[in-house]
């Protein structure tokens, strides 16, 4: 029968002796003892590591208690490590290198959070008309790269950086975070040449109306974004007009701002191996709310291959054929008429549309409309 003359520390100690005297079957223990093997086993778990201590009951206030003063030290340290990061994103980095399973909730880190002075107040928001919805959308990887230049900043020596960040919008994975040296053409061309062997060619590139992607052309096109088109790949532009940001790729750029460019290292080289490091850590470790909290190299997949070779449109035997001039003009009748920068040495079509006007091709794009005769400049069409 159960020990009832005897206080409840009595009768656990004498149970947790009998089970390691091991004179008698557990099981007959706790028959007598009136208590579950599970039972038993804690309060012998309980003794061995705090001594008679651990026979006494635990108050649940004092665990629930103990634990939060540990999740909370937890969250501080990743805080610290990671100080652009909010509670979402900190409670899933506890859950992957922590075991347990009191968690906090969201709401209780963000608390935390508020109370240790690692976050600020969130302003209210005003009700409003609403965000228009982005035109583009992505359903795989390399289906849209968005491209921009980070705002130039200084090391501690002074060398100016102005990294050049490439993210492909599906998975958010960020392929280039590297400086340039210069915004020219060629320079960033190079770049694009490696990204493209390394990740393959995306099906879009969206950018902003800013060298050296976008200039003053048909069609907005530059050398290096009219490249990009003869490889195949379609080119827009940011119009918020018309629904087409780049606000995902910006936000990206605060974090980058907050993490390394508000922290500079002392050397070009230097900075050169902090930006690559939170790449890593950016695409490795940072959980992202647009993907499910995961990280983007867990969506990513990669498709390198060899870039294809361009080749020269061909145009009818009908039309005439020019080739644009280095400054992006062609000579028509001993007059002078200005075709595009970005098409320079490169052939164009003049396809007769009445005795003295013609449309100009180049490819499979209608540059506009030209009229000797009414004025000299060519009639750009917009980018369909």
């Amino acid at each position: 029968m159960p020990w009832k003359e005897d206080s409840k520390v009595k009768q656990r100690h004498r149970l947790v002796t009998a089970m390691l005297s091991r004179k008698q079957a557990i099981k007959h223990l706790c028959e007598e003892a009136g208590v579950s093997r599970q039972t038993a086993y804690k309060y012998l778990t309980q003794f061995q590591q705090l001594g008679r201590g651990g026979l006494y009951d635990q108050p649940r206030a004092n665990q629930r208690e103990a634990a939060c003063v540990r999740w909370k030290k937890c969250v501080f340290a990743l805080r610290r490590h990671y100080p652009s990061w909010g509670a979402r994103k900190l409670l899933y980095r506890l859950k992957q290198l922590h075991s347990g399973k009191d968690w906090p909730c969201e709401r209780t880190v963000q608390k935390w959070l508020h109370l240790g002075g690692y976050a600020r107040r969130l302003k209210r928001k005003r009700a409003g008309r609403g965000l228009v919805p982005e035109v583009l959308k992505a359903s795989a990887s390399n289906a849209l790269w968005t491209v921009d230049f980070k705002g130039w900043f200084c090391t501690q020596t002074g060398a100016k950086v102005q990294p050049l960040t490439v993210r492909d919008h599906y998975s958010k994975y960020l392929l280039t975070v590297q400086p340039v040296r210069s915004l020219h053409e060629k320079v960033i061309r190079k770049r694009f040449v490696r990204l493209f062997q390394e990740y393959g060619l995306p099906k879009a590139i969206l950018t902003d109306q800013g060298m050296p992607f976008c200039g003053s052309g048909p069609y907005g096109l530059t050398r290096l974004s009219l490249w990009w088109h003869r490889l195949g790949i379609k080119v827009q532009f940011v119009n918020r007009k018309a629904g087409i940001t780049n606000n995902a790729h910006e936000q990206m750029h605060q974090v980058l701002q907050k993490e390394v460019a508000s922290l500079p290292a002392r050397s070009m080289r230097e900075q050169r191996k902090a930006l690559e490091k939170w790449r890593q850590i950016y695409n490795t470790i940072r959980p992202h709310d647009a993907i499910g909290l995961r990280p983007p190299h867990s969506k990513y997949r990669p498709k390198p291959k060899a870039l294809p070779q361009l080749r020269s449109p061909k145009y009818p035997p009908s039309w005439k054929t020019y080739t644009v001039k280095t400054q992006g003009h062609i000579q028509l009748n001993h007059q002078i008429h200005g075709i595009g920068r970005a098409f320079g040495g490169l052939p164009i079509g003049l396809e007769p549309i009445s005795p003295t006007s013609y449309r100009i091709h180049f490819g499979t794009l209608i540059l506009g409309e030209l009229h000797p005769h009414q004025e000299p400049n060519l009639r750009p069409h917009r980018l369909n």
